[in-house]
């Protein structure tokens, strides 16, 4: 699903083409035509991209549009200093309205407004957070405090916000409670920069080093993950339970525990995968280093169940073990020829005991 919307973005273009034309081309004079566009195209334009997941990129595109524009408005030629157009009057420019920073600064508003404000408004807020924290590989447990980091393969709401913010030597931050110490998270231990790496750890849904890298493991390399033996072991004190994992207990191995989420009074909210069959061969138990196909026949024959766990109950002394995405193919649904998607999960270490700690 792509939730850029590429077919609001060509309106939006088309929205500052055809009425800057109008506008350029009136008699009006220089100032009634720069009112007229800010106040009427402009405000139409950033109603609505306020809440559209566009890239800063996308944004900047837009800039150049409206760009255009002001310089027929303001009578100057096609040659004329773009940063001129948006630079305060007291400092030489003509202090024009730049779209993509009213934009952004919109988005900032909407943020705070609606987490202060709280309810469903501010869940769903803090959800979209999320969500660029996710994109960002970044998986932060209940309470953790994090910065939000540039985006890695999906574009949120709020990616192009955290772009916007880092240029100008801000960004998006998460209070809480620190990582502990010796597990570090994999943007801690690749950095920035390693974008290749960082996105694979992603993708594979890893969070730190100690999920796949701890003392007592199994060696059971992920494919694309095999560099993590260059870093010292994690002692098992690290362990850090979040929303994400999927979780395989040892009496049940034919079951799949996914955390979806925290509810109050020590809830764990999980959906339980019960894999069925692929390629007419049935697909569980799971052994350690095996792998297991999720695919739509889960959802379409009831073998994925909601459920509500007691966070003592899920820690309880059972030999776990924690499974990662390792590859996506294509399938076919049992009706139609729509394609329908296929995840690949392994299994990790197999002897795993919850450490006791406290969920918040």
């Amino acid at each position: 699903m792509n939730l850029s919307n590429p077919a609001l973005f060509r309106r939006a273009v088309d929205t500052i083409e055809e009425l800057g034309t109008r506008v350029a081309i009136s008699h009006l004079s220089p100032d009634s035509k720069r009112i007229v566009f800010e106040t009427c195209i402009y405000m139409k334009v950033a109603y609505y991209a306020k809440f559209s997941a566009w890239t800063l990129d996308d944004y900047r595109i837009l800039d150049a549009k409206v760009s255009k524009f002001y310089r027929l408005i303001s009578k100057n030629r096609a040659t004329f200093s773009t940063a001129l157009l948006y630079i305060p009057r007291c400092h030489g420019g003509l202090g024009l309205k730049k779209l993509s920073n009213l934009i952004q600064m919109s988005k900032i508003t909407l943020m705070s407004r609606l987490i202060t404000v709280g309810g469903a408004a501010g869940v769903a807020m803090e959800a979209m957070a999320m969500r660029g924290f996710r994109s960002a590989g970044q998986f932060l447990c209940p309470g953790s405090a994090g910065t939000m980091a540039g985006s890695l393969n999906h574009v949120s709401w709020i990616s192009s916000l955290v772009e916007w913010l880092r240029e100008i030597k801000l960004g998006v931050h998460r209070p809480g409670c620190p990582a502990p110490v010796g597990n570090p998270s994999m943007l801690e231990l690749l950095g920035p920069g390693d974008l290749s790496r960082r996105s694979i750890t992603s993708l594979r849904g890893v969070s730190c080093l100690g999920e796949i890298h701890m003392e007592g493991d199994e060696d059971v390399p992920l494919p694309g993950m095999e560099w993590v033996s260059d870093h010292p072991v994690v002692t098992r004190s690290c362990v850090e339970i979040r929303v994400g994992q999927v979780w395989s207990f040892a009496h049940r191995r034919d079951r799949l525990y996914e955390i979806i989420g925290f509810a109050a009074g020590d809830i764990v909210l999980l959906i339980v995968c019960r894999p069925g069959r692929h390629a007419g061969v049935p697909t569980g138990p799971m052994a350690i280093g095996g792998s297991v196909h999720i695919d739509e026949d889960n959802f379409c024959l009831g073998r994925v169940v909601a459920c509500q766990w007691k966070f003592q109950r899920f820690c309880t002394n059972w030999a776990a073990s924690q499974s990662w995405f390792s590859s996506q193919k294509r399938g076919m649904r049992k009706r139609g020829r729509h394609p329908a998607p296929s995840l690949g999960c392994v299994c990790g270490w197999n002897s795993m005991e919850f450490p006791t700690h406290e969920l918040y």
